[in-house]
C-alpha cells in the first residue's frame, strides 16, 4: 500500500538545535579542560622553587610539565568515559609523573640544604683557623656541581660529622709526646761572658757569665717517633707543616737541595737528594727546642779569683778544672757529654797503681772507669757500632804510655787503645755526637804530643779536635 509523503519537510530548527548542542558541548569541554589545567597549576603552588638549587630548576620544570600533561590527559579520558583499562594506564602515568616531580623537588631541596650546611661549616672552620678535611671539600664540591641524579643525598653525612682540627702546632704537647715516644731532649749548656767586668779582685777584673741551657733532640729518634705522633689528630698542624716544608724543598733549586742534604747527612748517613723524606726535614727542624733556662753562673767569679790567687790567670789547667767542676755541679749522666771530656778527666785525675814487680818491672793495675762511658758506642773490628760494656784505665808511669782496656757488648776479650784512638772510635760510632757537651781538646796532654801510627810513622803537633771530634795536627 502506498505511503504518502509530503513533498517538503522543514528541518532547519533541528539542524540549528544540533549545532547549538555541539557548540555548547565543545564549550563545556573547553571549560572543563581549563578548570583541569587551573587545578594542576594551583597544585604547583604547593612547591617552593626558591628552595631548589639553581642547577635543578630546569629539571624541575620538565618534571612538572610531564606531570601536567599526564594529569590533563587523565582528566580528559575520565570525562569522556574511556574504558577502565585505558583509564587505569592514564592514572598510572599521572602518578608516575607526580612521583618523578616530587623526587626532583625533594632531592633538590635536600641537596640545597646540605650544600648550605657544608658551606657554613667550612666558612666557620676556616675563620677559626681549623684544617678542612679533603673528604669534606670533595663532598662540598659535588653538592654544588653534580646533578641530583648522580647524588645519593640520603647517604651523604652531615657536615658537622667531620672533625675539624687545628692547623696550629701545640708544641707543649708535642715535646711531651716526643719524650714519651723515646725522642727525649738532651740539655746542653753554653756560657756567655759579659763584655765588661762586674767587679775587681786584687786589681784584676772579674767578669760574670750567663749559663744558657738549651734542649736538643736527635733527629733520627724523632723520625722513629713521627708515625705515632702523626696518628694523633691533635698533631694535625705538625702534619701540615711537614707537608709544606717538604713541598718547599721539592720546589727548591739544586744548590738549595744540596745545602739541605749536607745538614741531614750527620744524622741519616750517606743519603742522596732523592732519599730525603718529609719526616727527615721536619725532624731536623724539631731537633732544637731552643733556650729553656738562662741564669748567672755563680762559680765563674770564684774560679777567676782562685786563678788570680795562684797568679796563673785563666790557664788551660784552670779551664779543665772548671769543666770537671761543671760536670759535677750539673750532675750530668755519662753519655750526655763528649767522650773527650771523660778521657781528659780520667787521664788528669787517675794516677798509676803499682801492685808489684815481675822480672824487675813494675806491675800496673787498671782503674775501672766503665761508668764514664755508659751510653757511648764504639766501632768494632767489623765496622759495626757496638755499645761499650767495660773500660779500665792504665795510667802513665815511667816509659809505659797510658791506655784504655775496652770490652764491647757481646765480646769476651779486652782490647787496648791509647786515649786519642779511643776517642776517635767513639766519635765515629756515635750518631748524635753533635748533641753532646762540646769536645775538649786533648792536645794539651803531654803524652799526646806524638801518637804512633802504622808503619812506625808519627804525627806530631796535635792541636785539638774539629767539630766532629776528629784529631787535628799542625
Amino acid at each position: 500500500m502506498a505511503t504518502y509523503r509530503p513533498s517538503f519537510v522543514d528541518v532547519s530548527g533541528l539542524t540549528a538545535g544540533i549545532s547549538r548542542g555541539l557548540e555548547m558541548a565543545a564549550q563545556r569541554k573547553r571549560q572543563e579542560d581549563a578548570l583541569a589545567e587551573q587545578r594542576v597549576d594551583e597544585f604547583l603552588k604547593t612547591y617552593r622553587p626558591d628552595k631548589l638549587r639553581d642547577s635543578d630548576i630546569g629539571e624541575f620544570t620538565n618534571a612538572y610539565n610531564n606531570y601536567k600533561q599526564a594529569a590533563l590527559q587523565y582528566s580528559r579520558m575520565n570525562r569522556s568515559g574511556a574504558k577502565s583499562d585505558q583509564l587505569a594506564l592514564a592514572n598510572k602515568a599521572m602518578n608516575d609523573a607526580l612521583a618523578g616531580l616530587n623526587s626532583v623537588y625533594g632531592n633538590s631541596v635536600k641537596t640545597a640544604n646540605k650544600m648550605a650546611e657544608y658551606a657554613d661549616a667550612i666558612k666557620i672552620g676556616r675563620a677559626k683557623g681549623l684544617s678542612i678535611p679533603q673528604d669534606m671539600l670533595t663532598i662540598s664540591g659535588a653538592l654544588a656541581s653534580q646533578p641530583i641524579s648522580k647524588l645519593n643525598i640520603d647517604n651523604i653525612p652531615s657536615a658537622y660529622a667531620f672533625k675539624l682540627l687545628s692547623e696550629d702546632v701545640d708544641y707543649q704537647k708535642l715535646y711531651k709526646d716526643m719524650d714519651t715516644l723515646g725522642a727525649k731532649a738532651t740539655q746542653q749548656t753554653q756560657f756567655l761572658r759579659s763584655e765588661q767586668p762586674s767587679d775587681t779582685f786584687m786589681g784584676r777584673p772579674i767578669y760574670s757569665r750567663e749559663k744558657i741551657t738549651t734542649e736538643t733532640r736527635n733527629p733520627a729518634t724523632i723520625v722513629k717517633a713521627l708515625p705515632a705522633l702523626l696518628a694523633d689528630p691533635t698533631h694535625n698542624g705538625l702534619k701540615i707543616q711537614m707537608d709544606n716544608q717538604y713541598q718547599q724543598f721539592v720546589n727548591g733549586d739544586n744548590e738549595f737541595k744540596q745545602q739541605v742534604l749536607s745538614g741531614l747527612k750527620p744524622y741519616f748517613g750517606n743519603i742522596n737528594v732523592n732519599q730525603i723524606t718529609p719526616e727527615m726535614l721536619i725532624a731536623t727542624r724539631l731537633a732544637s727546642s731552643g733556650v729553656v733556662k738562662r741564669e748567672d753562673d755563680p762559680n765563674y767569679a770564684r774560679i777567676q779569683i782562685d786563678e788570680i790567687k795562684t797568679g796563673i790567670g785563666m790557664s788551660e789547667k784552670a779551664k779543665d778544672r772548671a769543666q770537671q767542676l761543671y760536670l759535677k755541679t750539673m750532675g750530668m749522666q755519662p753519655g750526655e757529654y763528649h767522650p773527650s771530656v771523660a778521657i781528659k778527666t780520667i787521664v788528669e785525675t787517675v794516677g798509676p797503681k803499682v801492685i808489684g814487680k815481675k822480672d824487675g818491672k813494675e806491675l800496673l793495675a787498671g782503674e775501672k772507669v766503665s761508668d764514664y762511658f755508659k751510653g757511648f758506642l764504639m766501632k768494632s773490628d767489623e765496622g759495626k757500632n757496638v755499645p761499650i760494656e767495660e773500660v779500665e784505665y792504665i795510667a802513665k808511669r815511667g816509659n809505659v804510655e797510658p791506655y784504655f782496656k775496652v770490652k764491647l757488648a757481646g765480646e769476651s776479650d779486652y782490647k787496648e787503645y791509647q786515649p786519642l784512638a779511643f776517642n776517635s772510635l767513639m766519635v765515629g760510632a756515635t750518631p748524635d755526637i753533635n748533641y753532646r757537651v762540646g769536645a775538649v781538646p786533648l792536645g794539651n796532654l803531654s803524652f799526646l804530643g806524638e801518637q804512633k801510627t802504622k808503619g812506625n810513622q808519627t804525627k806530631s803537633g796535635y792541636v785539638g779536635l774539629d767539630a766532629q771530634g776528629n784529631p787535628i795536627y799542625r
